[in-house]
């Protein structure tokens, strides 16, 4: 316990410190999703509704990460410091969470040691000061995996735990949609561990009320304010189109759409013109999949490499605070620690995914939460580095597998 302690302590003053020595201000300057996370959530608190710049009823983003920002500027005002504290805390919980996965797949010194990798790894230090989602999402997936886990390990686990963990993706999901089309992972690890047909279905199915019943009051909520029920957010049909549009590349294109596509959206108000543009990207980046499904698989092999060539996601965030903070000679330094850390930890995953694929084994949610992920985002989506953040736990716990193996063969 003490040594858990000890991680955990490490884990938050390296993060805290990130966050005092980083200096990230959205408001001073346009930053992209985190000056939309922070106005809305000031809205918020300003009793004015989930609304947008233009103080329209919106839906663009999923509403978590604003409803946490909301909540924290009501409690102590609204603090940018305040803020990235919190995130601070969120990824030391995920810290914890990482160890107690460990320990709920029977191997706590594995939980001890990835909990020391995670709080020492450089990319998931730098995304505390950045007023972003990334620490809440980890967090809420990665406490999805453990009640998974703790649901599994137990006998007498009845419908309603799994209910519960339907909640909790559901949470998760309202932060990051791509925690929805993460579901089917779960049920191929009922079925790969021998679970068996009819009972994975059935938790399935429990677990998929509890995730319908966490999304229905924000789907109420859009259709009341948006006249439509939204399921997630308006910029899923932009996120799938910019990974299948005709003028889809490996990453992020951000170039505007075809002018076909919104030419009747264009004229409409806010957030009629919100709901029918992301309608217009879903059904052309759709059409685009079905009439070149050969587009799509070879794209994958660019997506994924894109998806963890480095773990520099966090810096389009951070880059001018650390350009404050730090001379140009040495910032291939700061590089050289942060993707030499990730490739180190990432290689000796990739070789411990072999303790993880044992048969009748829940093991094996991790490699397929892994694998999973990487299609979903090959095939659906474009390859940006910030998304693997999620799985920086997982990669942990398989690296520290591998770890833990080769001190055994050595002692």
């Amino acid at each position: 316990m003490r040594r858990l302690i000890a991680v955990v302590a490490v884990a938050f003053a390296l993060r805290v410190a990130a966050v005092l020595l980083i200096e990230v201000d959205p408001r001073a300057h346009w930053g992209f999703d985190m000056s939309w996370y922070d106005g809305v959530a000031r809205r918020l608190v300003a009793g004015l509704g989930y609304v947008g710049f233009d103080m329209a009823p919106t839906a663009h983003w999923p509403p978590g990460y604003p409803f946490l920002l909301a909540a924290v500027y009501w409690l102590f005002g609204p603090s940018l410091l305040a803020a990235k504290l919190a995130n601070a805390v969120l990824a030391t919980v995920t810290v914890v969470l990482t160890y107690r996965i460990g320990c709920e797949l029977g191997r706590p010194r594995v939980g001890l040691v990835a909990a020391a990798l995670l709080a020492l790894f450089p990319g998931d230090i730098l995304f505390s000061p950045p007023i972003m989602s990334e620490a809440l999402f980890a967090a809420l997936f990665c406490a999805s995996l453990w009640l998974f886990l703790v649901c599994s390990n137990r006998a007498n686990t009845g419908s309603l735990a799994w209910l519960v963990f339907g909640l909790l993706l559901g949470a998760a999901t309202l932060v990051r949609g791509t925690a929805l089309p993460m579901f089917p992972a779960f049920t191929l690890t009922w079925l790969a561990s021998g679970t068996g047909l009819r009972r994975a279905l059935w938790y399935s199915l429990a677990a998929a009320v509890g995730l319908a019943l966490a999304l229905l009051p924000w789907i109420v909520r859009n259709q009341l304010s948006l006249g439509s029920p939204i399921l997630i957010a308006t910029n899923g049909g932009n996120a799938v189109w910019i990974g299948q549009s005709a003028v889809a590349t490996a990453h992020e294109n951000l170039l505007p759409p075809n002018p076909t596509q919104e030419a009747s959206a264009d004229r409409l108000p806010n957030p009629e013109r919100e709901v029918e543009t992301d309608r217009a990207k879903m059904r052309a980046a759709l059409t685009s999949m079905r009439t070149h499904p050969g587009r799509v698989v070879t794209m994958m092999p660019a997506k994924t490499y894109m998806l963890y060539k480095n773990d520099r996601g966090s810096y389009p965030f951070i880059d001018g605070g650390i350009r404050e903070i730090l001379a140009p000679e040495r910032r291939p330094w700061l590089d050289a620690l942060v993707d030499g850390y990730y490739f180190v930890v990432l290689g000796l995953a990739l070789v411990g995914t072999r303790h993880f694929l044992r048969r009748e084994h829940e093991a094996v949610l991790l490699p397929i939460i892994v694998a999973w992920f990487t299609l979903l985002h090959a095939v659906l989506f474009f390859g940006l580095t910030r998304f693997h953040h999620t799985l920086l736990p997982v990669f942990s716990l398989m690296a520290a597998a591998e770890l833990l193996a080769w001190t055994r063969r050595t002692a």
